[in-house]
């Protein structure tokens, strides 16, 4: 079989691309050596990238002896991220929303509150979003609950179930469309910080609604046949999780570490990332003392789970947005 022209083009404007991103501003030489291509090569797919607006054409660099270097930079605003994180805060339902360049920098952000979160409290935001960055590309949201494909099977939210919501904002909006459950957008998030090997269990205690639990294994989190791995909840442990007293460290301490054992008999992590807005220092004390020595995890307590949500989300929006701009992944 011939090597199709075609495919050799794409790859090497994907190589240059990716090169450019990874040193921000470069000259055509500096490229052709990251890239591993001819300065000719180089020199006419950056002028096209230039015309693409996916490069900017920058100042001269200087060099030793002859004409200076021009030296282009990767436009990090040629598309953007949407994520939107909807969980609950105390009594009330939020949905934080950020938008970020190709760099991950943060454009803008907002966070509004409903009585009752609906696929419209969405829209409203991306909407807003979209008119002040009308290229943005991706859209990558996180949801309590369970959801296979994009088809949301079972949420905290009702009015959400039994939509394919992937499908509906690619269809609204044309973006590319990411869905994760919170917990397991907070494990991707915190994993952003670990070795690549690393094994690690996230539990989430949202108090109004059940626990959520996520396994992350060598960099991805493991969602199941049918979308239900992290459904702790529905272990047979004999635990009322909405009627737990999570402010008596006697009750939540053996309560959360039962739990804690369950996944470590099943999937032996390295660490654990447990989220809620109760672990006070003798909550987090008598779940260590309820807790088996034998099996010794690391452990990490947040009392905010958003910004692991929102990393979690923008690292999977940005892996998108390259995947479609060049190909890496």
């Amino acid at each position: 079989m011939g090597v199709n022209a075609l495919d050799v083009k794409q790859s090497n404007v994907a190589a240059v691309l990716s090169a450019l991103y990874g040193l921000k501003a470069a000259s055509v030489k500096e490229l052709a050596a990251r890239a591993g291509l001819s300065q000719a090569t180089v020199g006419s797919i950056v002028a096209a990238l230039v015309e693409d607006g996916k490069a900017l054409p920058g100042e001269s660099a200087p060099s030793c002896g002859g004409r200076p270097a021009r030296t282009y930079a990767f436009n990090a605003e040629y598309a953007y991220v949407l994520a939107l994180s909807a969980r609950a805060r105390g009594e009330a339902q939020v949905i934080s929303g950020r938008v970020v360049d190709l760099y991950g920098a943060a454009m803008w952000q907002t966070e509004e509150s409903f009585n009752s979160i609906r696929v419209e409290s969405f829209e409203a935001i991306i909407e807003a979003a979209l008119r002040l960055y009308p290229a943005i590309r991706v859209l990558a949201v996180s949801l309590p609950g369970v959801e296979k494909d994009g088809m949301i099977l079972f949420n905290d939210y009702k009015a959400l179930e039994g939509l394919n919501c992937a499908a509906h904002f690619k269809d609204r909006y044309g973006l590319h469309t990411l869905l994760e459950n919170d917990t397991n957008a907070a494990l991707l998030g915190y994993g952003q910080g670990l070795e690549k090997d690393a094994i690690a269990a996230g539990l989430y205690f949202p108090r109004l609604f059940d626990p959520g639990a996520g396994l992350l294994i060598e960099g991805k989190v493991l969602k199941g046949a049918r979308g239900f791995a992290g459904e702790v909840a529905r272990l047979p442990l004999g635990i009322d999780w909405l009627a737990l007293d999570y402010g008596d460290p006697l009750a939540v301490g053996p309560a959360v570490a039962v739990l804690m054992q369950v996944l470590c008999c099943v999937a032996d992590p390295q660490r654990f990332v447990l989220y809620g807005d109760f672990f006070t220092a003798d909550v987090c004390e008598a779940i260590r003392q309820a807790l088996d020595p034998a099996f010794c995890p690391a452990l990490d307590f947040h009392r905010d789970i958003d910004a692991d949500i929102m990393r979690g989300l923008l690292a999977q929006g940005l892996a998108a947005c390259q995947l479609e701009l060049w190909g890496k992944r």
